[in-house]
């Protein structure tokens, strides 16, 4: 089982506040750990993780843009991949199948997935992605961009942005972890239908799981999240899908993190 540090053929550019002009879109730092099982439907199986914006004066990726793991040499700061067989074997997802991440949900989240039938060929079962740390991820470069990233800029990003993004993200844990829940509640939901009842409260009890959490929370973040949870419940009786409600939820909590880090970075705090 390795790490997936694929190397960013193009990398990061610097946090000024000018306005923005065309070409690759944010840097994305990933904001919460733990583990995540991918949610097979459809031929695909995948999985959201939670990420903030590093560059605020870049524009905001578009949903679908590839993405790809800054190689730091930091193994503290990875994206794991876990594949695992009927018989308990583990495969090396990066090198035997190809894991794809692409932008969600503008800079807040991003998805990760495999193809089922990719899967299949290896006999693998089930898979999970884990955060390790806080990797950055790189958009791909795209031919003709008017503003790619530039490759002299990744020590900054690694050295001076992400650690910025740190102190951020530790000062907003409760919020983190409760987000973290929230994620984990709507990667347990169809994508593609909209759930029942028993197919919600299952996925919110799983997510209370130490495994899926990742670490202990307190009791406010685990309060927020169940907030976030109870007041998207009542969907499947009104038809709405609650995974979108959940990713809405999630999404609000990480946009005030995500705007007290430019705040920190406009003021040098």
């Amino acid at each position: 089982m390795r790490s997936m540090m694929v190397a960013a053929a193009s990398l990061l550019g610097a946090a000024t506040f000018a306005a923005p002009a065309a070409g690759a879109p944010q840097a994305l730092l990933v904001a919460a750990g733990g583990g995540v099982t991918l949610f097979c439907e459809n031929g695909e199986c995948s999985a959201d993780l939670t990420t903030i914006c590093l560059q605020p004066d870049r524009d905001m990726p578009r949903r679908g843009a590839a993405y790809t793991v800054v190689a730091d040499g930091d193994a503290n700061n990875a994206l794991i991949f876990v594949g695992r067989r009927a018989d308990g074997t583990v495969v090396d997802l990066p090198s035997a199948v190809p894991v794809r991440i692409a932008a969600e949900r503008h800079y807040l989240a991003v998805r990760v997935s495999v193809e089922k039938a990719a899967l299949e060929r290896y006999g693998i079962e089930w898979v999970m992605v884990r955060a390790v740390g806080h990797p950055v991820l790189a958009p791909v470069p795209v031919p003709g961009d008017a503003r790619p990233l530039a490759a002299e800029d990744v020590a900054q990003a690694l050295t001076t942005l992400r650690p910025v993004a740190l102190r951020t993200l530790g000062g907003h844990e409760d919020e983190v972890a409760a987000a973290r829940i929230i994620r984990d509640t709507a990667n347990a939901l169809s994508r593609k239908r909209y759930t029942r009842q028993a197919e919600n409260d299952a996925a919110w009890n799983a997510a209370q799981a130490p495994g899926a959490r990742g670490q202990a929370i307190s009791a406010r973040a685990q309060a927020m999240a169940r907030d976030a949870f109870e007041s998207c419940n009542p969907f499947p009786h009104t038809h709405f899908p609650v995974r979108r409600c959940l990713a809405d939820r999630h999404d609000g909590v990480m946009q005030r993190i995500n705007d007290a880090y430019w705040t920190s970075l406009k003021f040098g705090s």
